[in-house]
């Protein structure tokens, strides 16, 4: 991290900003949740953290699990982690979750069969309007706080095989693209 930094300077630049995903379940095989993202956060050095993905950090108790119910455990770690953590937190809006499409499809699988990522429980209801809700929240709560960052990142642009993409499709169109732009991309006069 240090050399890259230090060639981003000779280069002309301030430096390399270095952003930690930080997550706080384990998702695949094997996978060990991190003790202590914190403790990463400043042993590593990262300037700040963000997330990949709303289900690293909600429970989701039903096979299909309601969208906004994700959405509201997800806004609580936002502001548990924004104190917790000693550098600034850049909010993830997941537009979805379902990793179904990466499952073998003959084998039978439930929610507590253990059988680990990609058999995990879906979001369902998340809707382009759910979606878009999301994003105002995300945003106004980012504007809330005057000497805050703004910064957030989406989940995701092209994750088919995960239910998470922004790319239209047959069933939504331009749908989900349409609200991040009705959202964000307001016309100044």
């Amino acid at each position: 991290m240090k050399k890259l930094n230090e060639k981003a300077i000779k280069a002309g630049l301030k430096g390399v900003h270095w952003n930690l995903v930080a997550w706080g379940r384990a998702i695949l095989p094997g996978q060990d949740a991190p003790a202590n993202n914190e403790e990463l956060l400043e042993l590593l050095g990262f300037d700040s953290a963000t997330s990949y993905v709303w289900i690293h950090h909600a429970h989701l108790p039903d096979v299909e699990t309601d969208y906004n119910m994700a959405r509201d455990q997800y806004m609580n770690h936002w502001e548990r982690v924004k104190e917790e953590y000693s550098v600034p937190y850049y909010p993830n809006v997941t537009m979805g979750w379902d990793s179904s499409p990466r499952t073998n499809q003959e084998k039978e699988w439930s929610s507590t069969s253990g059988y680990g990522y990609p058999y995990t429980n879906i979001l369902s209801n998340n809707t382009p309007a759910n979606f878009k809700a999301a994003l105002q929240m995300t945003k106004d709560k980012l504007l809330a706080d005057p000497a805050g960052m703004r910064i957030m990142n989406i989940n995701c642009w092209n994750e088919w095989t995960e239910g998470s993409y922004l790319e239209p499709d047959i069933k939504n169109g331009m749908e989900y693209l349409e609200a991040v732009k009705e959202v964000f991309c307001t016309t100044i006069k």
